[in-house]
């Protein structure tokens, strides 16, 4: 495995995340936007099973459901471009 190439890999997998973030919450349809979030209410999930209703508010969920979509981006693009890199190499 090389390295140097898996560090320059996580910068753009970042990109990529902020774009398809920015892309499902800028002006994506219902359907799409809706499937695109699951990851973030699974993530919220865990720390609040129970849902908003907790007396304290929806801000706390809120801001773990974003940055559980954007960690659920961010590892789909790194996945996608190691499976590209592990392609590369078999055909080397």
């Amino acid at each position: 495995m090389n390295w140097t190439r898996e560090r320059k890999l996580l910068p753009i997998a970042i990109v990529l995340g902020i774009a398809t973030f920015l892309g499902v919450f800028g002006g994506a349809r219902n359907t799409f936007r809706d499937a695109m979030t699951i990851p973030g209410l699974i993530f919220s999930g865990l720390f609040y099973p129970q849902g908003i209703d907790t007396g304290r508010g929806t801000i706390v969920p809120f801001y773990l459901t974003m940055a559980g979509n954007f960690l659920a981006y961010v590892g789909f693009w790194r996945g996608v471009m190691a499976f590209g890199n592990w392609l590369v190499e078999r055909k080397r």
